[in-house]
């Protein structure tokens, strides 16, 4: 992604991919197995050129009072989701 493509405001706002996946108890790893290495490519472009940034900032700076609100706002939820359900599965 082009560097002048990313809104204003988006890298001081707090939200990102990496911090979502670390509260989701996710790794980049994890979900490059399960969903594929280019749908991780495509998710950390959806999350630099996010519009939704802040809500995830706040979500993520208000300890998750409602664990799964980044459904709504999320434009990674479905690539998330599925690795969540996969990496369920695999365990005991």
């Amino acid at each position: 992604m082009e560097t002048r493509k990313i809104p204003s405001g988006r890298i001081s706002s707090g939200g990102s991919l990496g911090a979502l996946l670390v509260l989701l108890d996710l790794t980049p790893e994890t979900v490059a197995a399960k969903c594929g290495a280019e749908r991780l490519r495509g998710a950390m472009g959806n999350c630099l050129g996010c519009r939704t940034h802040g809500a995830c900032a706040s979500w993520m700076a208000g300890a998750r009072s409602s664990e799964d609100a980044w459904h709504s706002f999320c434009p990674n939820t479905m690539t998330l989701v599925e690795s969540l359900r996969r990496r369920k599965k695999k365990r005991p």
